[in-house]
């Protein structure tokens, strides 16, 4: 490829990385380009490439980085998180290795399914968290018998 094709192929490419950006919401590429750069820290200090090219078994460093993470050492603020939100570091991760196109690190080649021993590690770790704080609806019902009772107590009172 001579100098011109190459210039216009990385501008091309650019351009298609650029939209890929839209797709998502400025808050979620923001924390994944956050949770990338904590994982390269994470392997700058253990010594690997972000990539783990030289990694057989890539799972048991996921797995450490997902502990850290969970307990807060390298959770963005500092603090211990749910399981959830450590699914999300991995997924982040997960999708980097991607974009570059590498495979996914949390799978074993030719799985469609995450490896067992991180979705063991993930239902253990949702066992302990507490259950979320939903807000359940209220019956359209109910609201109806409240606005019968009001207008009836409005008749009442005339």
């Amino acid at each position: 490829m001579d100098a011109e094709q190459r210039d216009s192929f990385l501008r091309d490419l650019s351009i298609a990385k650029e939209a890929i950006s839209t797709g998502v919401s400025v808050g979620r590429a923001k924390a994944a380009s956050s949770v990338w750069e904590i994982w390269q820290n994470y392997c700058s200090d253990l010594g690997l490439d972000p990539f783990l090219e030289a990694i057989q078994d890539k799972i048991p460093i996921l797995q450490v980085f997902a502990q850290r993470v969970r307990t807060g050492k390298l959770a963005s603020h500092g603090n211990p998180i749910l399981a959830r939100s450590v699914e999300d570091y991995l997924r982040h991760v997960a999708q980097t290795f991607q974009s570059v196109g590498a495979s996914d690190p949390r799978k074993k080649p030719g799985d469609r399914a995450v490896d067992f021993r991180l979705q063991r590690l993930q239902a253990a770790w949702k066992k302990k968290d507490p259950p979320p704080h939903r807000v359940k609806p209220v019956p359209i019902q109910v609201i109806r018998r409240i606005a019968s009772l009001a207008a009836l107590s409005t008749l009442e009172s005339t």
